[in-house]
């Protein structure tokens, strides 16, 4: 079966990725992606407000466009990429 490589927390509103593994932030800055081991002080991250991905792929910027849709900035809950609906087994409460 299917066994991603690389695991990611991306957090929307920033547009930032971190690999817990590596300990190392993607992030766009000055027209390109860089990777560091810290963000630069203009950008910050809302660490309650992360996506969890699980990619094939060390550069998770490669599919940035995709993830972006789907993703967006206000999304927050922890979702599997490959999952084809994301809100899969969770029932909404009853008031």
């Amino acid at each position: 079966g299917y066994r991603a490589k690389h695991q990611y927390l991306y957090y929307p509103s920033a547009q930032v990725y971190f690999e817990p593994a590596r300990g190392v932030y993607f992030y766009f800055s000055g027209g390109h992606w860089s990777v560091s081991a810290s963000l630069p002080n203009s950008i910050h991250i809302d660490r309650g407000a992360s996506v969890t991905l699980d990619m094939d792929t060390d550069r998770p910027y490669k599919y940035h466009s995709d993830v972006v849709n789907r993703y967006p900035p206000g999304h927050g809950k922890n979702y599997d990429m490959h999952d084809k609906k994301p809100g899969k087994g969770k029932k909404p409460k009853k008031n």
